[in-house]
């Protein structure tokens, strides 16, 4: 594999951006060296492959790049947005870039995208905190569980592979679809947010929201969750939209389009009355793998919002525990896989493991009886398989 690497480059002392074109041949590598580095560049991490930066070389010109290029072969193109180097090849941060240009060794930058009140935390300090902080921080029993409960929810959803893996809206010559990881796991996301969503529980987001805000005592802390929980409200409120299908936006919002999928789809058995909303958005949107696919997109965006909040409200809520704090009496350990939980396979995953092992059995003794040609017994592992898959479904 060659792999040809853009990096973005600052010259020191000119103070200007360059190009420099990193290049690798992968079969130049010992064996394991190798196949890591070929698993990075398929698996294309964000800044996974600046661990393999040594192994580059630079090349000279643009005809350079291609040296050892097989017939036939496409070069593997990649590139690390936020990562930069100076001229002698050295990382740099962009920061350290701005503090070069401008001569202000105290200038600091954010991502293009940074919102606001984020800023606001980056630069302010910490509130100092009273000799007894325990004094000052007066939660109701509700509020303790509020807090509890919103960290402990919150730690399983994101353990939940939908988190990671957002289903995706496609269309071709087969039409619109759909594609994402099983329903099963679907449904088991869909019930632990249902929880931190919903306005009735005792630990939802914003009842967790409002208990840290009203009690503790770090204001630069306490000021970017409030601003936080207004940004998620006006998410909510805010209309649905049906880009890129047009360019308009829905008549219904984010709230009532989540709303209609658990209504009628996840959480509840549906009532004639949200069967008619469902039917109308649907109608609206004009596509329903498209309108599915706004649910999962509003879905795994209001997550993401959860986790963000989670971040200080796990870590203020444990310290407060530690100092303490009463903890909430109810249950409030992730139900996640650990201990025996996950650790016995279904019984397709187990025909599936025992059909495997006796293909490589029989694909040996298929070898053989062919005469043990070249190839091994890999060349009759495909033959195997599939005879022994088709004896299993066979009445």
């Amino acid at each position: 594999m060659l792999v040809i690497w853009k990096v973005r480059c600052f010259n020191r002392d000119q103070k200007e951006f360059f190009d420099r074109f990193l290049v690798l041949d992968t079969n130049t590598l010992p064996v394991r060296l190798r196949h890591s580095v070929e698993l990075c560049v398929e698996r294309d991490r964000d800044r996974e492959i600046v661990r393999y930066r040594d192994l580059f070389t630079e090349s000279e010109d643009s005809g350079s790049r291609w040296n050892g290029l097989l017939p036939g072969e496409v070069p593997r193109i990649t590139s690390v947005e936020d990562y930069f180097e100076d001229d002698a090849g050295q990382s740099i941060t962009y920061t350290q870039i701005v503090r070069i240009e401008t001569g202000d060794d105290t200038a600091v930058t954010f991502p293009p995208y940074s919102r606001p009140h984020s800023i606001e935390l980056a630069l302010s300090a910490n509130s100092p905190l009273p000799d007894d902080p325990l004094e000052h921080i007066k939660l109701s029993a509700h509020e303790t569980d509020a807090l509890a409960l919103f960290v402990r929810d919150v730690e399983e959803l994101v353990q939940s592979p939908m988190y990671c893996n957002v289903p995706q809206y496609c269309t071709g010559p087969a039409g619109e679809r759909v594609e994402s990881i099983s329903v099963d796991l679907i449904r088991s996301f869909v019930l632990v947010f249902r929880r931190i969503y919903m306005e009735k529980e005792p630990g939802n987001y914003f009842k967790a929201c409002n208990a840290y805000v009203r009690h503790f005592l770090n204001k630069r802390l306490t000021n970017w969750i409030l601003a936080e929980k207004k940004e998620c409200s006006k998410v909510l409120r805010a209309k649905a939209s049906c880009w890129p299908l047009t360019d308009r936006d829905c008549s219904f919002t984010i709230e009532e389009l989540v709303d209609a999928f658990l209504y009628t789809r996840f959480a509840h058995q549906p009532n004639e009355e949200q069967s008619r909303k469902f039917a109308a958005y649907q109608r609206e949107v004009g596509s329903e793998p498209y309108f599915e696919w706004m649910f999962y997109r509003a879905l795994c965006d209001l997550a993401r919002r959860y986790r963000n909040a989670h971040q200080v409200l796990a870590q203020e809520y444990k310290a407060y525990v530690k100092l303490g704090g009463t903890p909430s009496s109810l249950a409030t350990s992730p139900f996640v896989n650990q201990g025996g939980r996950g650790s016995r396979l279904t019984k397709a995953e187990l025909d599936a493991t025992k059909i495997k092992e006796r293909a490589s059995q029989l694909a040996g003794d298929l070898w053989q009886e062919a005469g043990c040609p070249a190839g091994g017994p890999e060349k009759f592992l495909a033959e195997a398989e599939s005879f022994l898959a088709n004896e299993t479904v066979r009445k």
